[in-house]
């Protein structure tokens, strides 16, 4: 291996890391905040995590345990899926030249709609992992839907919107810590 081979494998441990540093720590930061100021079984006065369906765009109702068991499972969920976000992004390009997209009807328009069955084993992988690292309950569906009629985007083009979803994280950090 040459001198400019290993300076580029370098530059590339090196992007990595910034990655890895810009993307999984915030979401591991706010799951020690979590812990840190919310109880997960009893809410302290005004600071219940519990939400109601038709309250503030509430879908569902959860109390203050279950929402915090929820908040935790995303968190945890999103940190496995940023911390192997390069090997996604890999799989992604694979299934993305591997097959035809087809246009179908998803209930919401016209929609490419292509198979991803590298993605599907490693988002399946990845919850169950999540899942193991919860020790048991899981709020809500654990099925993955990639580009079928009941999720139109590809995880392909979710993870396209990456640094839309930095920023909300992001923004997420600053109204946690009230500023």
């Amino acid at each position: 291996m040459g001198e400019e081979e290993v300076r580029q494998v370098l530059y590339a441990v090196g992007d990595n890391h910034a990655y890895l540093r810009l993307n999984c720590e915030p979401v591991l930061h706010m799951r020690t905040m979590l812990h840190t100021y919310f109880s997960p079984s009893a809410p302290e006065r005004d600071f219940s995590l519990a939400i109601s369906t038709g309250r503030n765009g509430a879908r569902l109702t959860h109390n203050h345990a279950r929402q915090f068991q929820y908040v935790d499972q995303s968190l945890t969920l999103w940190s496995i899926i940023m911390n192997d976000m390069y090997q996604m992004w890999y799989l992604a390009d694979q299934d993305l030249l591997s097959s035809y997209h087809v246009l179908r009807d998803t209930g919401q328009g016209l929609n490419r709609v292509q198979k991803c069955p590298s993605i599907g084993r490693a988002m399946t992988n990845v919850i169950s992992r999540a899942q193991a690292k919860m020790g048991g309950g899981w709020v809500g569906s654990s099925v993955v839907h990639l580009g079928d009629h009941n999720g139109i985007y590809s995880l392909w083009e979710r993870v396209l919107m990456k640094s839309r979803m930095r920023c909300i994280l992001s923004i997420s950090i600053i109204r946690f810590q009230g500023f």
